[in-house]
């Protein structure tokens, strides 16, 4: 049942059920669109990988003998006996969207193993990506990526905006990670991700800082949010960032500026306050000697 759930399929309950049996469920539709963004669906892997867990995923690649495997830096969860773990230079062009060096799995031995992977993003989500249906070349906001196959390389590039708002007001970096090559990638959301497929000149607006990533055929644009009073108190500033077809974007529902909005200031004072009952070291009474008497 949770299954069906999770794949926002509609139940229903069936018309008559004897006293003492379980409730059978009857499927009748699927409910997969919502307001035209569809699921995030991670179900369609290549034979040789597989996941466990939504948040904080944990990809396993089978590793044939002499194969090899990629990711970041501290992704490495388990793996076989026989792999071998070693570190290559990423390039200086990636070090501007990732970490300058990539971990490679190899598999020295004569039998497959397997190599899990861990990503580190707050609230991560998994979103696969075969390179295959987006035309060999994805974009991704910097820091998503965390490991796919060792055909795929990772560099860093200017984003590609259609004017200069759009590179300073778009909510995404200047400097984005360009995936590319062939084979499987995996990159990270926070909160829900959801895909959105668009047509040729289709056109999306999403709010700034939520998209995750898009195909390198997808235009990437701002629009004003309207008039000032919209800007100053309609809470999504001045642009909402616009993306159009053809191509596929995700977008995520809790990015990580919501997540720093949520933290304690690095090193917060307390609140202050007379007759020894805080003052700026977080609440500490003052010294004996300046305490009102």
């Amino acid at each position: 049942m949770a299954d069906s759930i999770d794949k926002g399929v509609v139940l229903e309950r069936a018309e008559s059920v004897p006293a003492g049996q379980k409730l059978p469920i009857c499927v009748s539709g699927t409910t997969y669109n919502v307001e035209g963004l569809g699921t995030n669906d991670v179900g369609n892997l290549p034979a040789s990988w597989s996941y466990v867990g939504r948040r904080y995923p944990v990809v396993t690649k089978e590793v044939h003998p002499g194969e090899t495997v990629q990711a970041e830096p501290g992704a490495m969860l388990s793996m076989g006996n026989n792999i071998s773990m070693s570190t290559a230079f990423a390039g200086i062009k990636a070090t501007f969207g990732g970490d300058l060096i990539k971990t490679k799995f190899k598999n020295t031995g004569k039998e497959p193993q397997t190599v899990s992977l861990a990503g580190s993003m707050p609230f991560g989500v998994l979103v696969p990506l075969v390179m295959a249906e987006h035309g060999g070349k994805f974009i991704a906001m910097p820091g998503a990526y965390f490991a796919s196959d060792a055909g795929i390389s990772i560099s860093a590039k200017l984003l590609r905006a259609q004017s200069c708002a759009a590179c300073c007001c778009g909510g995404m970096s200047p400097i984005v990670q360009t995936i590319k090559g062939d084979g499987t990638a995996f990159i990270l959301g926070s909160g829900t991700v959801a895909k959105k497929t668009l047509a040729a000149g289709e056109k999306l607006l999403v709010s700034t800082g939520t998209l995750v990533g898009f195909s390198d055929s997808v235009k990437f644009d701002v629009k004003k949010t309207g008039s000032c009073a919209t800007c100053c108190f309609g809470g999504e500033g001045c642009f909402n960032t616009q993306v159009e077809g053809p191509g596929v974007a995700y977008v995520q529902s809790f990015g990580l500026d919501k997540l720093a909005k949520l933290m304690p200031p690095k090193g917060g004072k307390g609140s202050g306050g007379g007759g020894g009952g805080g003052g700026g070291d977080g609440g500490a009474p003052a010294e004996p000697g300046v305490m009102d008497r």
